[in-house]
């Protein structure tokens, strides 16, 4: 009797060792189990997760950047692999400044600048950085010659058109880089080219003429656009004055104003005889007309044009006048200036450019009546116009007439 009750109180466990061992293993999987789904548990395990995906992603970014630096230093590196170095924040700015300063070809430090400017639209720079960049990139492009005939008399226009280049072919793509331009302009002998012009965005351009009578002397002489700049709308407003830029110009002696004439012969003048011409301005019947006054009482209702078609053998530098049927007299329209760009029978792609006609410079006494009058117009060559236009290299010393034209005569 008193073993049966020692064998009773003998704990399970111990009595079937086996089956013991093999509930013990299961409660302990439950647990554990139950203990990695718990919400505690699964925040931890989310937020080490999200730390090492970040932390590599970083390490990844960190690694490409440093790579990237390590290519810039190639002097024969891509334009394509310097404009994506703006990917990596202001890890290569230093690079990119020596790139945009230095670079032999024009791609590469254009690539720089854009790179650049994409930091600076990303608020990656600091104003003084933002300074040197429109500095470094500063561009000023004259349109003017260097040498005039010292007989030339004309008034000779000059134009300069300057800003950041790269800055302006991103304009679309980086809006948040605003800048205003405004200009002084010196050794024009003109005293309001001196004083500050009018801002204006993103590019800046000075036009304005000289008189040889000014310049009583050969030369060399010497013209300075000086600009200054400001931001408009961003964090950091600033403004600075950029260095002067010089343009120099000098009066020959030697050199003649007929010097521009190009040879003449019959093959080229039945070309631009069949490349100028008058062609209706309203063949739809409008009923918006133009008028084109000719003198105090008449004005021609919806006047033709001169259409040129382009390229042409060579420059047209010529003055404008309409002759009508059954006088002899011939009134001033002013004045055309083209360049042909060295056409040559070989071209296909053609152009046409077109001239309105300008009111008549002197009463056209010859036009009386209203009503149906034929007219035509009459280039005659001037070279001292050729000489104020820089894109001018040879000019057709033939007249060009065209052919009648029907025109309508209104009162005014």
């Amino acid at each position: 009797m008193t073993d049966d009750r020692v064998e009773a109180t003998k704990p399970v466990g111990k009595l079937e060792p086996g089956l013991g061992k093999r509930v013990d293993r299961r409660a302990a999987a439950e647990g554990v189990a139950r203990g990695w789904f718990e919400p505690r548990a699964a925040v931890l395990i989310l937020l080490a997760s999200v730390l090492g995906i970040g932390g590599g992603r970083k390490l990844w970014h960190a690694w490409q950047g440093r790579r990237l630096v390590e290519a810039l230093s190639d002097p024969n590196v891509e334009s394509a692999l310097i404009l994506d170095a703006s990917k990596f924040g202001r890890t290569a700015l230093i690079d990119l400044f020596r790139i945009l300063g230095t670079a032999e070809d024009s791609p590469r430090r254009a690539a720089a600048g854009r790179a650049l400017a994409r930091l600076w639209a990303l608020d990656e720079m600091i104003p003084e950085e933002e300074q040197a960049l429109v500095r470094r990139g500063f561009e000023v492009t004259w349109g003017a010659r260097r040498r005039y005939p010292r007989a030339l008399e004309l008034p000779i226009p000059i134009e300069a058109e300057y800003g950041v280049p790269f800055l302006v072919a991103a304009a679309d793509a980086l809006p948040t880089v605003r800048l205003e331009w405004s200009h002084k302009v010196f050794g024009t002998e003109r005293a309001g080219l001196e004083s500050a012009s009018g801002w204006t965005p993103m590019q800046g351009r000075a036009l304005f003429t000289i008189e040889p009578a000014d310049f009583p002397t050969n030369g060399p002489h010497r013209l300075a656009l000086q600009a200054s700049v400001r931001t408009v709308g961003l964090t950091s407003n600033w403004q600075i004055d950029l260095p002067r830029m010089p343009f120099t110009f000098e009066f020959d002696p030697l050199l003649h104003i007929d010097s521009l004439f190009a040879l003449e012969d019959t093959e080229r003048a039945a070309t631009f005889q069949n490349l100028v011409r008058l062609e209706a301005t309203n063949a739809s019947g409008s009923m918006n007309s133009r008028f084109v006054e000719i003198n105090a009482e008449y004005a021609l209702r919806d006047p033709p044009e001169i259409v040129v078609e382009t390229p042409l053998p060579c420059d047209l530098s010529h003055r404008i006048a309409v002759e009508f049927e059954g006088s002899a007299r011939r009134f001033s329209l002013g004045t055309l200036v083209l360049s042909g760009q060295g056409w040559t029978q070989a071209d296909s792609a053609r152009e046409f450019r077109s001239f309105p006609l300008s009111p008549f410079q002197a009463d056209a006494t010859a036009v009386e009546r209203t009503g149906s009058t034929r007219l035509r117009v009459i280039l005659t060559a001037d070279p001292a116009l050729g000489w104020t236009e820089p894109n001018i290299r040879s000019i057709w010393p033939g007249t060009i007439t065209t052919d009648w034209y029907e025109a309508r005569v209104v009162r005014r």
